[in-house]
């Protein structure tokens, strides 16, 4: 059957993804159903981010896609973000350094996902990780906007948010889309 893969991180390069995988099939000489392989496309989470940051530049709006599963990570944000970080394997605190200079064979580098209520590297991953958090405590309601003021933030206003799930069981999603505008209070 048709799936996509949990996130995981790609073989042949140094960043996170995810995998769409369908089965293909023939029918031999006698009209039987014969299992012929697997279509499959991968997914950058950078690429889906990216496609959502290109979607929404110019924009005061925030997209972020959210596993529904907990503890609830980030596959992507039209902020750019896709909540992994690559960090050392003996000290997870550490990032992995990038500097080509240094002897990347000598480094032994992991990705980590973070979860998104722990997001909180820059001033959108902490609206995106408060206005998330609000919305769980509210049970996530289909009919009404949840709103948040983030008061250590440079913004006189709220941000409205909604969730919506993108769930399709018989293929492994399980998501939820999160709208994230701010509102200037007078």
């Amino acid at each position: 059957k048709p799936n996509w893969s949990a996130p995981y991180e790609f073989y042949n390069s140094p960043e996170m993804g995810i995998t769409y995988s369908h089965p293909i099939y023939t029918f031999d000489g006698e009209g039987r159903e014969v299992f012929a392989g697997v279509l499959a496309s991968d997914y950058a989470l950078n690429g889906i981010a990216s496609y959502l940051t290109q979607n929404y530049e110019g924009s005061d709006t925030i997209i972020a896609i959210v596993e529904e599963a907990e503890p609830n990570y980030i596959l992507a944000s039209s902020t750019g973000s896709t909540g992994v970080k690559r960090v050392l394997d003996d000290d997870t605190t550490q990032p992995c350094p990038d500097d080509i200079e240094i002897d990347q064979s000598a480094l032994s580098c992991k990705f980590v996902r973070i979860p998104v209520a722990e997001m909180n590297d820059n001033t959108m991953e902490e609206v995106i990780s408060t206005t998330y958090l609000k919305q769980r405590e509210r049970n996530f309601p289909q009919s009404e906007l949840v709103s948040v003021r983030i008061d250590n933030i440079d913004f006189d206003g709220v941000y409205a948010s909604q969730t919506i799930p993108f769930t399709t069981p018989e293929i492994g999603i399980s998501w939820r889309i999160m709208i994230i505008s701010p509102v200037p209070v007078r």
